[in-house]
């Protein structure tokens, strides 16, 4: 007869902790039903038919899913309570507000270096002569430019390398930067290259030897140039490569300021990464929270069923303790 006791207490116990089981592997964690999970119990719970305890269990694929939309929402769905509720929610917030502060910083220095490239006119001292224009000017960079283009008809530069954009379109404000065949329009460069006393001279008699090429059939290649000061001075003696620093002044403040925009814009651009990583982060940290949750509210029911033998004058006697915590 005791025999018989202990047997089924022990499938009672068993059924018991097989109704109570966790996930199996990472696919049941995420994807299992939770309909389906209730049911079981359920019904397991009505077999026993001691106390049923009654558990909604959180979903962790829409967890999942809300924190994806908006970081923090399947933690809020999980448990309102969890700090990480409110972390990424605010590290959303701190990463569009730098994305939005460095664009516009960007902007605002686009609009700078713009400026002072074609927006303003200037008067300032290049050599002996006083200059009053803009910084860069397009009828500068198209004279000294048909020079070069004549200087050999066989050779690389004619009108399809020469192709600086009419308006003042953003692929203008940076090719005048970027590349040195476009110096030419930098008022300080033509005035010291190009012009005597703001009288352009290239391709007059005496200034042939402006430009400094590698050779003088079809594979020649601008090297740099002569100032027009020192060729004046019959002095040969030193050129500028193209290019140089020293060449243009305004032009290597042009390129200063339009790093500082890009290093602006760059700034926003990792910041944008950082609100995906937020995304990601937080859809699979409202998955663990969501398990943890639904583990943890199971456990901690106020009503605890506990099976167990006590021996008694020498004797097995099983027992069935029901426990409730206030």
């Amino acid at each position: 007869m005791k025999r018989n006791l202990l047997i089924l207490l022990a499938l009672i116990t068993l059924g018991s902790l097989f109704a109570q089981g966790g996930y199996g592997n990472i696919d049941d964690m995420i994807f299992a039903d939770p309909a389906a999970s209730d049911t079981v119990s359920n019904a397991n719970s009505l077999r026993n038919d001691i106390i049923t305890v009654n558990y909604a269990r959180k979903d962790a694929r829409k967890a999942m899913l809300f924190s994806m939309i908006l970081p923090g929402a399947g933690q809020f769905y999980a448990d309102k309570s969890a700090i990480q509720t409110y972390i990424y929610p605010v590290i959303e917030l701190a990463l569009i507000g730098g994305m939005i502060y460095f664009n516009q910083k960007g902007n605002e220095l686009t609009k700078d270096y713009e400026k002072y490239a074609t927006g303003e006119n200037i008067t300032t001292q290049i050599g002996d002569f006083q200059y009053t224009g803009p910084r860069y000017r397009r009828e500068y960079q198209n004279n000294v430019q048909s020079i070069l283009i004549a200087y050999n008809t066989a050779d690389i530069y004619d009108g399809s390398f020469f192709r600086l954009d009419a308006n003042n379109t953003q692929h203008f404000y940076e090719d005048i930067g970027k590349y040195d065949k476009y110096i030419f329009g930098w008022a300080d460069w033509y005035h010291t290259f190009a012009a005597n006393d703001g009288v352009f001279v290239l391709g007059n008699p005496g200034f042939e030897s402006a430009f400094v090429m590698s050779s003088e059939d079809f594979s020649a290649r601008w090297l740099g140039n002569h100032t027009i000061e020192n060729i004046i001075a019959n002095d040969f003696s030193q050129q500028v490569t193209h290019g140089a620093p020293s060449s243009s002044p305004m032009r290597e403040e042009y390129i200063r300021m339009r790093k500082d925009a890009e290093k602006e814009y760059s700034t926003g651009h990792l910041l944008s990464f950082g609100l995906v990583a937020n995304h990601l982060v937080s859809a699979i940290e409202a998955v663990t929270l969501t398990n943890r949750v639904n583990r943890m509210s199971i456990s901690q029911s106020p009503f605890q069923l506990n099976y167990y033998a006590s021996l008694r004058d020498m004797k097995f006697t099983p027992t069935v303790n029901l426990s409730y915590r206030f």
